[in-house]
């Protein structure tokens, strides 16, 4: 079936013109054909091998190269026939701190979703080969046909029905085709292969301010306007930020100790590591609560080895850091850091999570429109809204923090180490 032929099915199904135009079910149609990509572990996204050629920086002991465009998951990864190991971002920063600088290649990392990290090398150019999952581009025309076999293009039709009537509030329907949907798919896996990856998924539909508002709207809660949903939006958005080292938060930026005292980043909300420079050589330092050290170390000069945080965030300036020892003179420190999300503003602004758990925060500002409801219609969805954002966010958490990872802790760019 061409996009044209699932968007009939979908309206054979009972979904007029009145409550989705076309235009709105093609939108549904590719937020279905993301729901099965990310569910389904699909074989046929298959990529690769491709030959990436890196080159080393100028220390040897590192070196790094863009991931391809339509880049989703990494499958496996080679150096000479041999598989390398995937590390999470902090054990790789640890073993490059300690680590042979000078054998073959044996361990890689990806950050920023787009840069793959090789240690340690021991050539200038490495040629590397790389196996993966690819993004599957979207139906944009009438005419196009989904890139997975046609057994399943019934599957789309199910998936964007169930997303249908969840957002026209017809429980009845949405349950039974999310139970069909379930079946269906649980038929799909048990047919092609199943298979484990290394990286976040990148598949989803985009969620905006002003589609969650319409979203509201279609759930009942007409009362409620667009500044409440946009207020409700960035308090999950917040909450979501403060549950865990979420990566694509991660940020860093360089800043000059002067004294004891510096001054962090506008928006850290997290530090997770903070490295001087000195003498050529970089140093982690080590984080401990003030009134541990501040009698004994206020009077100490050398070269920094421990921090501490120094009052809070307010209109005077940022919050701040002392070290300790406290250097002589001037010293370079790179920051680490969990940046605050941004928040959304603009009618077209969108959450700063990974598309396919955008709806995460739209269910959280239901919850938070039913606490608000004054019918009690609203009222009775308050306890469901707040189990199925519960569970949405777990399930963020294992996407972003499970599978490979050995431990939830990323540094975004170990460069300069």
């Amino acid at each position: 079936m061409n996009r044209a032929d699932i968007r009939n099915h979908i309206k054979k199904h009972g979904v007029g013109d009145l409550e989705y135009p076309d235009s709105s079910i093609n939108a549904v149609i590719n937020m279905a054909y993301g729901d099965i990509q990310i569910d389904g572990n699909l074989p046929f996204t298959e990529a690769g091998p491709t030959t990436l050629t890196v080159a080393a920086n100028v220390s040897g002991a590192l070196a790094e190269v863009s991931l391809p465009g339509n880049f989703n998951k990494v499958r496996m990864i080679t150096h000479g026939g041999n598989k390398l190991r995937y590390l999470s971002p902090n054990d790789f920063i640890q073993t490059r701190l300690y680590g042979d600088d000078t054998a073959a290649p044996q361990y890689y990392t990806i950050y920023a979703g787009s840069r793959l990290l090789i240690h340690p090398v021991n050539e200038a150019i490495i040629n590397i080969v790389l196996w993966y999952n690819k993004v599957l581009a979207p139906l944009s025309g009438d005419s196009d046909i989904p890139a997975i076999p046609e057994r399943y293009h019934d599957l789309i039709v199910t998936a964007a029905l169930k997303r249908i009537y969840s957002a026209l509030d017809d429980d009845e329907k949405s349950q039974y085709y999310n139970q069909l949907y379930e079946a269906e798919m649980e038929k799909c896996r048990n047919d092609v292969s199943v298979v484990e990856y290394d990286n976040l998924e990148s598949i989803g539909s985009v969620y905006s301010l002003d589609s969650m508002a319409k979203m509201v709207r279609e759930h009942g809660y007409k009362k409620i306007g667009d500044s409440m949903v946009r207020l409700f939006i960035n308090q999950t958005i917040r909450e979501i930020s403060s549950m865990a080292n979420w990566s694509w938060l991660e940020s860093e930026a360089t800043i000059s100790i002067s004294g004891a005292a510096a001054s962090l980043p506008v928006d850290c909300h997290k530090i997770r590591a903070i490295v001087v420079s000195e003498a050529g050589k970089d140093f982690k330092l080590e984080y401990v609560p003030a009134d541990d050290v501040w009698e004994e170390a206020r009077d100490k000069t050398g070269n920094p080895e421990q921090y501490s945080i120094w009052g809070g965030l307010t209109n005077l300036g940022a919050q701040q850091i002392r070290v300790y020892p406290r250097p002589v003179a001037a010293v370079s420190a790179t920051v680490y850091y969990l940046r605050k999300p941004e928040l959304v503003v603009n009618p077209t602004d969108s959450p700063e999570i990974p598309a396919q758990h955008h709806s995460v925060v739209m269910l959280g500002v239901l919850h938070k429109c039913a606490l608000a409801a004054t019918e009690d219609a609203g009222l009775a969805k308050m306890s469901i809204y707040k189990t199925e954002y519960i569970e949405a966010v777990q399930s963020l958490y294992d996407d972003a923090m499970g599978r490979t990872l050995d431990t939830p802790l990323a540094i975004k760019n170990v460069r300069d180490f």
